[in-house]
């Protein structure tokens, strides 16, 4: 790290900025997005998966309404939605 600030002192480097908003990288909403759902999509998977094998486990009837945990993705769906709205 402290060879780059020699080399551009020597003038063997032409000086960089590191702040410029060219040089970053941003990412959109949309893949952000897609990444929180697919992030959700698998969370509901494993939850439901897990909530199908204990009723086979018991030996009792699957009930799907019960195995979609709501929250999961309410509390998610107000998180984005108050982080966006805090900017």
């Amino acid at each position: 790290m402290h060879i780059l600030p020699s080399q551009v002192a020597l003038k063997r480097r032409p000086e960089d900025d590191r702040d410029h908003y060219a040089n970053k990288r941003l990412d959109l909403g949309g893949p952000l997005m897609a990444g929180l759902f697919r992030m959700l999509f698998r969370k509901l998977a494993k939850d439901v998966r897990g909530y199908v094998q204990r009723c086979v486990d018991n030996g009792k009837e699957v009930n799907l309404p019960f195995a979609v945990k709501t929250s999961t993705i309410r509390c998610a769906a107000v998180f984005v939605v108050n982080a966006l709205h805090s900017r």
